[in-house]
Parts: structure tokens; sequence; C-alpha cells
């Protein structure tokens, strides 16, 4: 198998619209949900206008944890305004003015402590110290968010005795 090429077996159903996702799945009685995190890491709801969000035809519930508000409708539209009449104001906590910068320099005094040592091989100072020619080069880019490009979906059908999931995740254990 090395060196040898590896033909997708999905590609063909991806690309002609016969590969079922998450937010294909369609049952009886399924309902939407619209989600709102804190816009900071650590942050947390302030307040959420539930009256405005219920008013909404078609919403029937709004749930509140500590970094977030989903709200339940029957469709999609329903609960996307929902969302946006529980007008929803956050406390962004302890990261409310972190920047880009603050994350390089907390990770430049990290580098700069010592860590574990899992393999001590060669002699790399000394080899810097005698060599002819040195290039030290820092790259930097923006923090970014790692996103996924497609909408954000999870599909769940809950019975009394199991919950099924269908969804795009990089973590399964972590889902379950």
């Amino acid at each position: 198998m090395i060196g040898m090429p590896a033909k997708r077996l999905d590609s063909p159903d991806k690309v002609n619209g016969k590969a079922e996702f998450g937010i294909d799945v369609k049952m009886s009685g399924l309902k939407f949900a619209a989600i709102a995190i804190s816009p900071a890491f650590g942050g947390k709801v302030k307040s959420v206008n539930e009256a405005a969000s219920l008013a909404v035809r078609g919403v029937r519930q709004v749930v509140r944890i500590d970094n977030a508000v989903a709200v339940i409708a029957d469709h999609t539209w329903a609960a996307k305004k929902g969302l946006q009449a529980a007008q929803i104001q956050w406390d962004s906590g302890p990261n409310a003015t972190l920047t880009t910068d603050d994350i390089f320099r907390q990770l430049e005094e990290g580098s700069n402590q010592s860590g574990s040592v899992a393999r001590n091989q060669g002699d790399a100072d000394g080899s810097l110290a005698n060599a002819t020619q040195r290039f030290d080069v820092t790259y930097r880019l923006p923090f970014l968010a790692h996103a996924a490009m497609e909408p954000m979906n999870c599909t769940v059908h809950l019975r009394k005795d199991s919950c099924e999931l269908w969804l795009g995740t990089q973590a399964p254990t972590l889902t379950q």
C-alpha cells in the first residue's frame, strides 16, 4: 500500500449528492435549533430575552447553559429568528480583552521555560555554535478559529432506551 495511489471511494457520492450527512437526515417530529456561543473563551451568558424568543411563531423552547443559548423550533427559520429575538448579552469574562499579541507573548514565555526531554541525541548546541551560516526565523499567523466550512449541525433521535446521532466530528468519543 505504501507508495500506491489510494482511490477515494467516497468522492463520487459526495460530488453527485448521494452521500448523506447529519444535516440531510429528516424524520417525523424533527425540531431545529439555532445556537449562539460566547464570542470569548471563558465567557458566559449575562442575559437572554426568553419571552421575546418564545413569542416567535414556531419557537418551542429556549435552552440556556453557562456559555451558550439554543432556541429550539419547528423549522430552521423560526429557530434563527427566535435566537435573534433573544437579544443575548454576554459577560466576556477573563478573556474579554485577549489579543493575538497576548497569545504570542504567552507562547513565547512558555517556550523559554524548560520542558521535558523525550530524547537527547547529538549536540545541537555545538552544531549551531559551529555553523558557518545560521537562520533564525519566526513565522506568525493571527489566531484563527479552527472551524468547519459547512454549517455546523447534528441530528439526534432520542428514544426511551437509546440516542442516535448523525454529525460531522473529529472527536466521536467526546461526543459520546
